[in-house]
C-alpha cells in the first residue's frame, strides 16, 4: 500500500520523515506558522511548529509585566509570574516562601506577620487564614533555580533558553562519585582501611579554600542584567548587540593586581600562564601578535560570551585586561585536575563507570544549557574539558578558542579533526549537532580511556569519518553507553539526539547503576 504525506496527500516515493505517527515528505516537514523546515517541532492540534513560533504562539505570559515566561513560571491562583515579578503587594520584595492571599493580592510572610498596615483593602482579617494553597513552580530542564522553595515542582514544556544566572540542575548524587585521586593525602590517624569513616579527620582547609570568594561580577546591558533581556531577546541578539556597538560587559582588571607565573598551555590564538589574583590562583590566557591566530574579534567575542554566560559546568571567569592592544589577557578560575584527556590517559588513577557517567553528564550539562542559548562550541573534545579535584567537569573554550593539537589536523579552523562530524569535512552547513557528534567521540574516550584514531594518520581521518568509520568500541561496554555512542555520531546530523535527550540516557544509567551497586 502506498503511504500518503499528511501535508500535500501525495504519495511518499522517496525520503519520508515520521512524526506522531504521520509520515512526510521531508520537503513537506515544515512549521505550520511560518513554512521553515523543521529540525526538531512542536505538536498541537494536528499541527506542526518550529521552536520560535511555538513560543510565540503558546508560552506563558507573566500576568505582571505581560512578557514570555521563558524558563521558570510561579503559576499561583491561575495566574502566571517570573520568578522576580511574583512580589509582596506592601514590600515590593520577591516571595520566596509563603504569603497571604487577599482580596487579589499576595503578601509575604514577613509583612503577613509584622502587621503591617497598608491600604484598607488590605487590612488584616480578623480571623487566622488557613494553610495557604500550594503553589505550583514549572522549572525547565536546564535550570532549578526554584529548587530550595517549599513549592511543589514539574516540568514546562517550554523549549526557550534558560537565564544565565540560572544554576544547572544537580546531577545525581553518590558516596562512589569521590575521587580515587592518588596525590591527595588523607590526614587520618588511622590509615587501615577497616577503620571507621566516623573516625577519620577531615582534611586542613588549603590557603585557597580559607579565603573569600572573588566577587562575582554582574554585567549589565541598558541598565538591565542577562535574565531581565533574555525574557525579550535570544542570546545571539544580545551578544551581537554587544559586540556591534563595543558595549563592555567585563570587568576590567589591572596588571599590577596580577601575579604571572609559568605558561601551562598554548593554543593558536594565545598561551595560558598560571597566575595569583586575590590571592587567588588563575589561568590568565594572553592574546598577542606573537601568537598564530591573534585576532582582537576573537578575543572581544570570547571575552563577551565568558562574561555573559554563567554556569556551574564552565570555569567561573573572572575579568579581563585590555591596556594593551597589541598583548590583550583575560582570567578565569584556575582547575588544578588538569584536562579530562589527562585524566583518561592517566592510568594510575582508577575510575568507576559511576564517575565515568558522572563526568559526561558535567558536560552534557554545560553543552544543554550553551545550546539552549544558541551558541555551538564547535571544538568540543577531552582536552577542552578540565576536571577539579572533586572530580567536577567543567567545559572549556566554547564559542571561540581553538587549540592547535600538533599532532591532529586543524580544518576550516573550526575543531579539531578526531571529533571533528562528517557534515564539516564535507563543507555542508552544520548546526549544534555537530557539537553532539563531538560528545559522541568524548563519550568513547570516557569508557575507553584512549585517544581517538590513535595511530591513524590525521590526513586519514577526514576520509574515514565521511565513510562511515568510527573508534571501535569495546564488546565490555554497557549496551545503553554503547547505544548512546552510537546515537550521538550517527552520519546523519539530524538523527542525532539533543543534550536534553543525552542528559536524561545518561541519569537512567546512573540511577540504574546504582541501584544495582547497592
Amino acid at each position: 500500500m502506498s503511504e500518503l504525506c499528511a501535508t500535500c496527500n501525495k504519495t511518499i516515493n522517496s525520503s519520508r520523515i515520521r512524526a506522531k505517527g504521520k509520515l512526510f515528505h521531508e520537503e513537506c516537514f515544515v512549521c505550520t506558522q511560518c513554512q521553515v523546515s523543521l529540525d526538531c517541532f512542536f505538536y498541537k492540534d494536528g499541527k506542526l511548529y518550529c521552536d520560535t513560533c511555538e513560543v510565540t504562539l503558546f508560552a506563558k505570559r507573566c500576568d505582571k509585566c505581560t512578557n514570555i515566561i521563558q524558563n521558570t513560571v510561579v503559576n499561583v491562583r491561575g495566574k502566571n509570574y517570573h520568578p522576580d515579578c511574583f512580589t509582596c503587594h506592601r514590600c515590593t520584595s520577591i516571595i520566596s516562601k509563603g504569603f497571604l492571599y487577599i482580596e487579589g493580592n499576595f503578601v509575604c510572610n514577613k509583612c503577613d506577620a509584622s502587621h503591617v498596615e497598608g491600604s484598607p483593602s488590605l487590612s488584616r482579617p480578623t480571623s487566622t487564614p488557613s494553610t495557604p494553597p500550594t503553589v505550583t513552580i514549572s522549572v525547565s530542564a536546564s535550570t532549578d533555580t526554584l529548587s530550595e522553595y517549599p513549592y511543589t515542582s514539574s516540568t514546562t514544556s517550554s523549549p526557550a533558553s534558560s537565564a544565565p544566572s540560572s544554576p544547572a540542575p544537580s546531577r545525581p548524587t553518590s558516596t562512589q562519585l569521590q575521587p580515587p585521586t592518588p596525590s591527595s593525602t588523607s590526614t587520618s590517624t588511622n590509615n587501615s582501611p577497616s577503620a571507621s569513616p566516623q573516625l577519620s579527620r577531615p582534611s586542613r582547609p588549603t590557603s585557597q579554600q580559607l579565603l573569600q570568594p572573588i566577587e562575582k561580577f554582574v554585567p549589565m546591558i541598558n541598565g538591565k542584567s542577562m535574565p531581565e533581556l533574555l525574557r525579550q531577546y535570544s542570546f545571539d541578539d544580545i551578544l551581537s548587540n554587544v559586540l556591534t556597538n563595543k558595549i563592555i560587559v567585563h570587568k576590567e582588571i589591572k596588571m599590577e593586581e596580577l601575579q604571572m607565573n609559568e605558561v601551562i598551555a598554548a593554543g593558536a590564538s594565545g598561551k595560558v600562564h598560571r597566575g595569583v589574583y586575590k590571592g587567588r590562583d588563575v589561568a590568565i590566557k594572553v592574546y598577542s601578535v606573537d601568537n598564530l591566530c591573534f585576532s582582537r574579534e576573537e578575543f572581544d567575542r570570547e571575552v563577551s560570551i565568558m562574561s555573559l554566560l554563567n554556569h556551574e559546568c564552565f570555569t567561573e571567569f573572572y575579568g579581563a585586561n585590555t591596556e594593551n592592544s597589541k598583548c590583550l589577557l583575560h582570567l578565569s578560575e584556575f582547575v588544578k585536575g588538569g584536562t579530562l584527556r589527562d585524566l583518561l590517559l592517566n592510568k594510575d588513577v582508577q575510575l568507576s563507570f559511576v564517575q565515568k557517567l558522572s563526568l559526561a553528564l558535567d558536560v552534557a550539562n554545560a553543552m544543554e544549557y550553551l545550546h539552549s542559548l544558541g551558541v555551538i562550541h564547535r571544538d568540543l573534545k577531552s582536552g577542552n574539558v578540565l576536571v577539579t579535584e572533586e572530580m567536577r567537569a567543567k567545559v572549556i573554550d566554547f564559542g571561540t578558542s581553538r587549540a592547535i593539537d600538533p599532532s591532529k589536523q586543524m580544518t576550516l579552523n573550526l575543531g579539531t579533526s578526531c571529533w571533528m562530524a562528517p557534515e564539516v569535512f564535507r563543507n555542508e552547513p552544520y548546526t549544534e549537532l555537530c557539537d553532539v557528534y563531538s560528545f559522541g567521540i568524548v563519550l568513547w574516550e570516557i569508557f575507553c580511556r584512549k585517544d581517538p584514531y590513535d595511530g591513524v594518520n590525521s590526513w586519514s581521518i577526514p576520509v574515514m569519518v565521511t565513510k562511515g568509520e568510527r573508534p571501535q568500541i569495546p564488546s565490555d561496554c554497557p549496551s545503553d553507553y554503547c547505544k548512546l555512542i552510537k546515537e550521538c555520531w550517527v552520519d546523519k546530523a539530524k538523527k542525532r539526539p539533543r543534550f536534553k535527550e543525552i542528559k536524561t540516557k545518561l541519569t537512567k544509567m546512573h540511577g540504574k547503576l546504582s541501584k544495582t551497586k547497592k
